[in-house]
C-alpha cells in the first residue's frame, strides 16, 4: 500500500468513525426507531420472563462469569425490571449495576438527568420493587443507544437481554448501538440472550462467542478481540 493510499485509508476511517460518534446520526436513528416501534405495534415488555435464566445458572457457569465480571461495573441495556439480573449482579460480584431503560413502567421518580430515584413507595416494603434498591445499583429512563453514547471508553461490561430487531427498530439504529458497545467494553464482555441483531453484528466488529461448552442454551457471552475499536 503506497503512502498516499494509506493516507486516504486512515481519512475514511476517521470519517466513519466521526459519522457514527455525531450525536445528530445517533439521534436521528433514535427518532427513526421510535417510528417503527410505535407503527408496528411492538409491545415493549419490561421483565420479560426470559431473564429467568439469569436465576437457573449452575455453579460451573456462575464461577465463570465470575471470573469476568467480578470488581467490575455492569450496564443493563433496556433493563426492564424483572430484578433477575440486577440479582445476578450480586452473584458474579459485580461493583456496580446499572440499568437502563426507555420505559418506566413503575412510574418512579426521576431526576433531570434521567436517574430513577427513591421515594416513599420506592422503600414501602410490601413493595415489589424496593428488591432493586441497594447502594451499588442505579437506574436511568432513557433511550440505550442515547445512554451507552455518553458512557467513556472502556468503561464496563454490558448485558443486553431480548434486543431483537423489532425492540432495536432499524439497521442503523443497531449499526451504533454496537460500535459504542465495541467502545466501552474495549476489554471487558458482552453477556445476554435472545439479543441475535445485536450479536451478530458485533461478530462483524470483531468479537468473539467464549460462552464455552457449559454455556446456558440461552446465554451467550461474548469478548472484543478488536482493541482498536
Amino acid at each position: 500500500m503506497t503512502e498516499e493510499i494509506k493516507q486516504i485509508a486512515d481519512i475514511l476511517k476517521e470519517n466513519q468513525k466521526d459519522d457514527w460518534n455525531n450525536p445528530e446520526n445517533i439521534e436521528r436513528a433514535i427518532s427513526e426507531s421510535n417510528k417503527i416501534r410505535k407503527g408496528g405495534g411492538t409491545v415493549l415488555e419490561p421483565g420479560a420472563s426470559f431473564t429467568y435464566c439469569y436465576v437457573g445458572l449452575g455453579k460451573e457457569k456462575l464461577d465463570y462469569l465470575e471470573s469476568l465480571l467480578q470488581g467490575k461495573l455492569l450496564v443493563d441495556l433496556g433493563a426492564g425490571y424483572s430484578g433477575d439480573v440486577s440479582h445476578f449482579s450480586h452473584w458474579v460480584g459485580a461493583s456496580k449495576y446499572i440499568g437502563v431503560d426507555l420505559l418506566n413502567p413503575m412510574h418512579f421518580k426521576t431526576n433531570e438527568a434521567g436517574e430513577i430515584i427513591q421515594d416513599d413507595d420506592s422503600r414501602d416494603p410490601e413493595n415489589r420493587e424496593s428488591l432493586f434498591w441497594h447502594q451499588d445499583e442505579l437506574f436511568f429512563q432513557e433511550d440505550m443507544l442515547r445512554y451507552v453514547s455518553k458512557l467513556p471508553d472502556n468503561f464496563c461490561n454490558i448485558v443486553i437481554n431480548g434486543i431483537d430487531s423489532c425492540v432495536a427498530g432499524t439497521s442503523e439504529y443497531i449499526e451504533l448501538l454496537c460500535r459504542h458497545i465495541s467502545r466501552v467494553v474495549k476489554n471487558g464482555i458482552v453477556l445476554g440472550v435472545n439479543s441475535g441483531p445485536v450479536f451478530n453484528k458485533l461478530k462483524e466488529l470483531g468479537f468473539k462467542e467464549i460462552s464455552g461448552q457449559t454455556s446456558n442454551l440461552q446465554l451467550q457471552i461474548f469478548q472484543n478481540t478488536n482493541l482498536e475499536s
